[in-house]
């Protein structure tokens, strides 16, 4: 029966170069070939995620992105957003008014695959190394969004305590709402409550219809558990965070940089 593959990227399907390994992407075209889905589900911005997609030639009508946590679906060979769950201008601003007094950097994204940033500074600085998206200044930021961001991203690089404070300070006032996870120890992602990468999983299966337990979903980090839970098989990589194992239901024999997810494509 159909199945549904639902990949993290950074440590987990992405080796340290961030490249997919030979043998791996062999396995991945012949799980398409063979008419099931596979699909990077990564907490990067869709158009981060569609750069990788394009540099790996992942070009296959079976092929899906799941970006920004399961903000966001869209399927490169059509084009086509499928999903889209944005926060309200009025949350992000209220993250931004919070963040700010918390000593945290917080930045924002549009539809246009933009990062509106309030400042220039070491946070963008450190997140160009690896999203490779346009930046903007917002002089006025958070008062010069004009619609809805996709998700938010604080920013902390000395003082990991502060993303904590702002998760708990977050999650007090408007918890109903807004979700916050860390996708590593220096940002933390704050998103549409109703998206999330377990929900991507269940928003997926549903338009395909194929039942949860013929999803597999594979992720290392925090961000990634609710995939793994949400999925009929959550599999964590022996390189990844110890309470993202402790969430799975089988754990890795190899690294990201040794094909750790080629048994369970082929």
């Amino acid at each position: 029966m159909r199945k549904i593959f639902f990949s993290d990227l950074d440590g987990t399907l992405l080796n340290d170069e961030k490249q997919i390994t030979p043998a791996t992407r062999k396995a991945l075209d012949a799980w398409m070939d063979a008419g099931n889905i596979f699909v990077f589900s990564s907490g990067r911005p869709t158009g981060s995620v569609k750069q990788v997609a394009t540099a790996e030639k992942m070009n296959h009508e079976n092929f899906y992105i799941v970006g920004f946590n399961g903000s966001e679906i869209f399927h490169p060979a059509s084009g086509k957003t499928l999903l889209h769950k944005a926060l309200s201008i009025e949350d992000a601003t209220r993250v931004f008014e919070i963040a700010t007094k918390l000593g945290v950097y917080v930045h924002a994204y549009n539809q246009n695959d933009q990062i509106l940033i309030p400042r220039e500074g070491e946070e963008i600085d450190f997140y160009h190394r690896s999203i490779h998206l346009e930046s903007v200044v917002l002089p006025d930021y958070p008062l010069g969004l004009t619609e809805g961001p996709t998700k938010c991203l604080g920013i902390n690089l000395e003082n990991q305590g502060k993303l904590e404070s702002l998760a708990e300070a977050i999650q007090a006032e408007m918890g109903d709402r807004i979700c916050c996870l860390k996708s590593n120890p220096f940002l933390l992602e704050i998103f549409n409550k109703s998206a999330g990468k377990g929900q991507a999983v269940k928003d997926m299966a549903e338009m395909f219809h194929v039942s949860l337990h013929n999803t597999l979903a594979a992720g290392d980090e925090q961000n990634d558990i609710s995939m793994l839970e949400a999925a009929g098989t959550g599999i964590a990589m022996c390189n990844g965070n110890p309470i993202v194992k402790a969430s799975a239901d089988v754990v890795t024999t190899l690294d990201n940089n040794h094909d750790g997810l080629l048994p369970w494509v082929t």
